[in-house]
């Protein structure tokens, strides 16, 4: 399982990248809201300690979209004045308080769906505006293959840590930002802070994926299993991230 999360990552952060680089971070930032990370994580933690445990799991979970689009909304505001190293600090801390309020309410999986849906309207609409992406900039032959090890350092120490904290804090250690930590900080280097709002607008779009995702398997894990409640969470998931990338232009990218 670890094996195929580090091989699964750095894939889509390559994909991510490419989708960029080809139709702009609008679909790319979409891209990376996919569960990848989350995914992998619960269905470990659901096999190595059983249904009971996946289940408080999945329970802490359901805040990670709203804790990860918090993130987004954070580096999206300290890109607009501050390099990348201080609008990852930025970010990570919105993280944080937005984790922290969520496990301190401890809401249940229909409240936390009724919340999160508004929620990340809200704060895709909070994003800053007027932002034109700059000329195409010089990218380095090492670039990407940064990026994908980034990645992999990020889901072995992600994977590692989580069991160790508990189900609840672990299952929202599964959905930390590890894609948004790497695209983000590395597109704000490479081409600069105009593209890396998008991308993160992007983002917060794509985790109503990752929300009925791990809606679907907290309603049917306790009665269905692992196997089955797995199936249909990728299936819902899947149906949602067509649904909305069809509703979604995307164009190519416009330079000065």
């Amino acid at each position: 399982m670890l094996a195929l999360k580090l091989f699964l990552v750095p894939v889509l952060i390559a994909m991510v990248t490419f989708a960029g680089r080809w139709r702009g971070p609008a679909l790319a930032g979409m891209l990376a809201g996919c569960p990848v990370v989350a995914a992998p994580v619960l269905l470990l933690v659901a096999i190595q300690y059983g249904p009971g445990f996946a289940v408080s799991a999945t329970a802490g979970a359901m805040y990670a979209p709203l804790a990860n689009a918090s993130f987004c909304l954070g580096y999206a505001w300290a890109a607009t004045r501050f390099p990348w190293w201080i609008s990852l600090t930025g970010g990570l801390f919105s993280y944080a308080i937005a984790g922290g309020l969520l496990i301190g309410l401890t809401p249940s999986a229909y409240p936390t769906l009724f919340l999160t849906i508004p929620s990340l309207w809200l704060i895709w609409r909070s994003f800053p505006t007027n932002m034109e992406l700059s000329a195409t900039p010089s990218r380095s032959a090492g670039d990407l293959p940064a990026r994908m090890i980034a990645g992999a350092v990020l889901v072995m120490v992600v994977t590692f840590a989580a069991p160790a904290l508990g189900p609840r804090l672990s299952g929202i250690l599964s959905g930390f930002p590890v894609l948004g930590c790497v695209l983000a900080s590395s597109s704000h280097r490479v081409e600069g802070p105009e593209f890396v709002i998008r991308l993160l607008k992007g983002m917060v779009t794509g985790f109503y994926t990752m929300l009925f995702f791990i809606f679907t398997l907290a309603i049917l894990l306790p009665e269905w299993g692992i196997t089955h409640s797995f199936i249909m969470a990728f299936a819902i998931g899947t149906l949602i991230q067509i649904g909305t990338v069809g509703m979604k232009p995307f164009t190519l990218p416009r330079t000065r």
